[in-house]
């Protein structure tokens, strides 16, 4: 009888050949539809590390992490061309400026730009690294209202994230921004540790604006537009005058640090006009109006002082474990609540506070809170109470003291 066990050499050899088959099926190789590996992860740098050395941009953290399709126009005669360089002296630009990659300016070196004068910026050679400005010296762009300076993508249209955007890292030497405006980065103006000043200066179609860690801005006129967020300023000291919040998803994100702001008007920001966390703020004869939402700030002190919140889709001001003062507002008009409140920490007096959607004032908590000489749209106070969320509602509520009311509608400065 014929012996059919296969010898063991030959058994090793075709359990080879089969595995090696079933790799190729698994893990094709040189296949043409094979799938693209993915590409390289987004490198933020740590904001409490010491500012590295100029090369800190590198391909893994400018890379365009959603392959998208960017249609760029034709490179133009360019007064200026730069391609992963950088600039170890003062330079001044003038006309047209083409930025391939990533350009740094070093710390003992100072950028001007004068008025009229556009940049481009596009990925480098590679088309690994997204393009981007790196200030480590001093960045001085000085427009005017009839020539600004521009900074934008290269692209034919421009949307959020279409380059990386300006850097100030580490950056004390009073950079300054004047009459200019950013289109399409991912963040239009980064500060980290820096100390910038906006004069008439905007920023468009960023996924965010302005983004500030630990700097000092001093910003008046300009502001942001179509962002996902216009400014974000984090543990740092800011004062802005006179700008302008509209048509972003959220017009200004507070954690931290302190915030004057002054005549400056939020409007159709889809979510919130402001929020803010642990932070200082006052907030002086602005507007906030038709908005997703007003103002909402938790566990911060300050004061909003002779502005309008009005015609916002739900909240108007909400205030959260915050030791706010409301005094000579209006807040008026608002979809849902007027003023809504978690605990006593407010105080809310002089204020014009009328016509809001359910109530004029909620208190969502078990303490009591003061809020006397408002006007309630009524000399009555009876009247008033109708539209007051309190423990006459829900006896585990606390208290609205409103008395007394004022009879009239307070004259407020605006």
């Amino acid at each position: 009888m014929m012996n059919l066990a296969i010898p063991c050499k030959i058994r090793i050899i075709l359990l080879l050949v089969f595995c090696s088959g079933c790799v190729g099926g698994l893990f094709p190789v040189g296949e043409k539809d094979a799938a693209a590996p993915p590409p390289a992860p987004v490198v933020r740098i740590a904001p409490s590390s010491p500012p590295p050395p100029a090369s800190v941009i590198s391909p893994s953290a400018a890379v365009n992490p959603e392959k998208k399709q960017r249609v760029y126009v034709a490179d133009a005669v360019s007064d200026f061309t730069y391609h992963n360089t950088t600039l170890t002296r003062d330079v001044t630009w003038n006309g047209t400026v083409s930025v391939r990659g990533v350009l740094t300016v070093a710390p003992q070196a100072t950028l001007n730009i004068g008025p009229g004068t556009v940049v481009t910026f596009r990925p480098d050679d590679t088309g690994a690294v997204d393009g981007a400005l790196l200030v480590q010296g001093r960045l001085c762009a000085r427009g005017t209202a009839e020539q600004p300076v521009l900074f934008r993508p290269g692209t034919r249209t421009v949307e959020p994230g279409d380059w990386q955007g300006i850097l100030l890292l580490g950056s004390k030497k009073k950079n300054l921004l004047e009459q200019c405006r950013i289109e399409g980065a991912v963040t239009g103006l980064e500060a980290i540790y820096s100390t910038v000043s906006l004069k008439s200066s905007h920023v468009a179609a960023c996924r965010t604006g302005l983004r500030l860690k630990g700097s000092l801005l001093i910003a008046s006129g300009g502001g942001a537009s179509g962002c996902e967020l216009g400014y974000a300023l984090v543990d740092s000291e800011s004062d802005i005058r006179e700008a302008a919040f509209t048509g972003n998803t959220m017009g200004l994100s507070l954690s931290g640090g302190a915030l004057q702001l002054v005549f400056s008007g939020f409007s159709s920001n889809t979510v919130r006009a402001l929020e803010a966390k642990g932070a200082r703020l006052s907030v002086l004869r602005s507007t906030f109006t038709g908005n997703g939402s007003g103002l909402a700030l938790d566990s911060s002190e300050g004061g909003i002082t002779e502005s309008t919140v009005s015609a916002n889709q739900e909240l108007g001001v909400r205030l959260t474990r915050s030791r706010m003062r409301l005094s000579g507002n209006v807040i008026s008009r608002n979809t849902g609540v007027g003023i809504l409140v978690d605990d006593g920490e407010a105080a809310i007096w002089g204020n014009s506070i009328s016509s809001n959607g359910r109530y004029d004032l909620y208190n969502a908590g078990r303490e009591e809170l003061r809020a006397p000489g408002n006007w309630w749209g009524t000399p009555s106070p009876p009247a008033a109470r109708k539209r007051i969320y309190d423990r006459e509602q829900d006896p585990l509520r606390g208290a609205v003291l409103i008395e007394p009311c004022l009879v009239t509608a307070p004259e407020v400065s605006q």
